[in-house]
């Protein structure tokens, strides 16, 4: 059952993004992620990157992915690559770290 919850996620996913795509003139790429059971979308517009339903956040690429700053906390996530081309978030906020395991979905 959960598996295909998670498909039919997926697939929902993917549809949004393509709808997004043709849509909407001003995006150029689109990257989804899937961590800790949220969706992250990253698009390229024509003003940079931005993070979909999350304005208070900067997007900027890092050498392995990209790093997500909460301008209004002031916390960051790094969405990078690691061995075995996994992808894992990792959020620093003050003293706290956390580290997930993430799934590209496009």
């Amino acid at each position: 059952m959960l598996k295909l919850a998670l498909i039919t996620s997926l697939i929902s996913i993917f549809a949004l993004g393509l709808i997004w795509r043709t849509n909407l003139s001003e995006i150029h790429y689109n990257y989804a992620y899937m961590c800790d059971r949220e969706f992250y979308i990253i698009s390229s517009t024509d003003d940079g990157w931005k993070l979909w339903f999350s304005p208070e956040f900067s997007v900027g690429t890092t050498h392995d992915g990209w790093y997500l700053l909460n301008n209004e906390t002031n916390s960051y996530a790094y969405l990078r690559s690691v061995e075995n081309e996994t992808t894992v978030m990792s959020i620093e906020n003050g003293s706290s770290h956390k580290t997930y395991e993430c799934f590209k979905l496009y």
